[in-house]
């Protein structure tokens, strides 16, 4: 019972890192990329002839999650140790970090996410949340699979 909710837990986590990873290859999703300005008159980041047109290719930091789902996926029967916990975590704060570089160009993520209603990029944050709360309980409750 124990290996099969470790494992079930495990598998979870490993998917929602890698569907992090996958949304550069399809974002963006409404064709529009990261916009910038007041909420009644938005304007596409692409728009921008001397800089903002690069700020879509932030979104390619989200790439970095696969590290610690391969890493996940080749450790499946094992317990999540601090080590693999740790590089999750960096991996996270690169991620994001490389994601929030655009707003420094041009992009404001949280308009584009709920004004613009962006759905790959709610769908990327919302999978690196939950497999975050997947690892607390991979690493607290020490789940591991009883061969």
């Amino acid at each position: 019972m124990r290996r099969d909710i470790h494992i079930c837990v495990s598998l979870l986590y490993a998917a929602l890192l890698f569907y992090a990873a996958s949304v550069p290859f399809f974002w963006p999703t409404n064709g529009i990329g990261f916009v910038a300005g007041p909420r009644s008159a938005p304007f596409t980041c692409s728009e921008l002839m001397s800089s903002g047109g690069d700020a879509n290719a932030m979104i390619i930091g989200f790439v970095g999650m696969s590290i610690p789902a391969l890493l996940r996926v080749i450790l499946m029967p094992k317990p999540m140790g601090r080590v693999e916990f740790g590089l999750f975590l960096v991996s996270i704060a690169l991620s994001l970090g490389i994601v929030s570089l655009a707003t420094l160009d041009c992009a404001e993520i949280l308009h584009t996410m709920i004004w613009q209603k962006d759905f790959g990029l709610v769908s990327a944050y919302g999978a690196v949340f939950m497999a975050l709360v997947l690892a607390f309980i991979l690493r607290k409750t020490g789940l591991r699979a009883v061969l």
